[in-house]
C-alpha cells in the first residue's frame, strides 16, 4: 500500500503526537501540512522555483521548464499515490517550501541487505525563505510519517554543487552512503 494511503488509514494524524500533527504549527511561523490536489498551483509555483534554482546551480543537467510542464507534472505527482508532499506555508497560506517523499523497497539479494526507505524526491523552500528551519521543519515531517510507516531510513540525492543543503543533511543526520560521479567527455 502507498505510504501516505497506508498512514491516513491507519489514523496518521494522531500518530504524530505533540511535535507534528495535520497541521503542525513550526518554528519560524509556518504550518507543514499533507498538499492535496487543491493545492496544484502552490506546488506547482514551488517546483517552478526549485526548477530554476537547478537551472542556474547545475545547467548542463537540468533544463528549464515552463509553468505549463511544471503544473502538469505537479498535478501528475498529487495524484499519483505513491507520493506523498508536505508543503510548508505561512499560518495564512502563502506556500514557502515544500518535500515530495516516496517508498523505495529494495530487495534482499546474495549481496546486499533489503531495506525500506522513505525516498524524498524534492526539498525545496523559497530563497527568502531559507535558513529559517523550513527545509528542517519538513524533513522532521518526512522523518515522522516515516517512522510511522516502518521505514528503516530516509534517503535522498543532493546535487554536488550545493554545498549548503549537503551541510544541512549532514548537520540534521543524515551520512553519505553512495556517491555517483559523472566525467563528462567531449562530444566527437
Amino acid at each position: 500500500m502507498a505510504l501516505q494511503a497506508m498512514l491516513l488509514a491507519n489514523g496518521w494524524r494522531n500518530l504524530m503526537g505533540p511535535r507534528m500533527t495535520d497541521r503542525a504549527a513550526i518554528d519560524g511561523g509556518c504550518v507543514v501540512r499533507l498538499a492535496e490536489a487543491t493545492d496544484c498551483d502552490a506546488v506547482a509555483g514551488l517546483m517552478g522555483g526549485q526548477n530554476d534554482y537547478h537551472v542556474e546551480l547545475v545547467p548542463h543537467m537540468v533544463k528549464q521548464v515552463g509553468p505549463t510542464g511544471t503544473k502538469a507534472w505537479c498535478a501528475s505527482q498529487l495524484a499519483d499515490p505513491s507520493y506523498t508532499i508536505f508543503l510548508a506555508e505561512t499560518p495564512a497560506g502563502e506556500p514557502l517550501g515544500l518535500l515530495m517523499l516516496h517508498n523505495k523497497i529494495y530487495p534482499d539479494t546474495a549481496v546486499t541487505y533489503g531495506v525500506n526507505l522513505a525516498f524524498i524526491d524534492e526539498l525545496f523552500v523559497t530563497a527568502g525563505h531559507r535558513r529559517l528551519g523550513i527545509g528542517k521543519a519538513l524533513i522532521m515531517a518526512a522523518k515522522d510519517y516515516a517512522v510511522a510507516a516502518g521505514c528503516e531510513g530516509l534517503s535522498l540525492n543532493v546535487w554536488g554543487a550545493n554545498k549548503l543543503a549537503i551541510e544541512a543533511y549532514n548537520a540534521l543526520g543524515f551520512e553519505n552512503v553512495y556517491q555517483r560521479m559523472t566525467w563528462p567527455l567531449d562530444k566527437p
